[in-house]
């Protein structure tokens, strides 16, 4: 891709990085969405998955999260939300989960190491992203055989969207028309996306 696909207000991010962990509605959200992926019937046991996370942020659903599988690895764009998520892998000693700062626009990019995963992950991101298909498609094309993407964000319900993003946070951010909850596709079920 030629330009990136998240919004410039991204940045803003890294000044949050610090206070994150004490915003409510973050905190809650990543609760209900471990709880869903590790209960899910739609996904297989998690205890051999491999997991790849964009937009990973402080950790909030990669700590819980990796008791339940194999190995993770967090991707962000933001130097302060990787930075907060490396102290909670370092005082938690974790093994299995790997931090790094980076855009994913290629399926094939070097921060994979040339793995597939069995679960791509992404929760509260995709309101971020300007090019939602492309951005699924590196997602597909980082799964093996039989892989899963799961989904979760939230829409646009009028005010109660602005408890989430006030206006003065807004820059950047595209309100999704519909609910998107723990929406599982395996790789084999992908058509049509570029």
């Amino acid at each position: 891709m030629s330009t990136p696909n998240y919004s410039s207000g991204n940045s803003r991010f890294n000044d949050e990085a610090l206070t994150w962990d004490s915003k409510p509605e973050v905190v809650r959200s990543s609760a209900l969405c471990l709880e869903t992926l590790v209960t899910s019937p739609l996904l297989p046991s998690l205890s051999a998955t491999s997991v790849l996370e964009l937009g990973c942020g402080t950790g909030l659903l990669t700590v819980p999260l990796a008791s339940h599988v194999s190995s993770i690895l967090a991707l962000d764009t933001s130097d302060g939300m990787i930075g907060m998520l490396d102290a909670k892998i370092s005082s938690h000693e974790f093994r299995n989960v790997v931090a790094k700062v980076r855009l994913l626009e290629d399926a094939n990019d070097e921060v994979l190491g040339g793995r597939k995963f069995g679960l791509v992950v992404s929760h509260l991101v995709m309101h971020h992203v300007p090019d939602m298909a492309a951005l699924v498609g590196v997602m597909f094309g980082t799964l093996e055989s039989g892989g899963r993407v799961w989904v979760s964000d939230f829409e646009d319900n009028g005010p109660q969207a602005e408890l989430f993003h006030p206006k003065d946070k807004v820059c950047g951010v595209l309100f999704l028309s519909l609910v998107v909850v723990g929406c599982v596709l395996r790789g084999d079920e992908l058509t049509g996306i570029a």
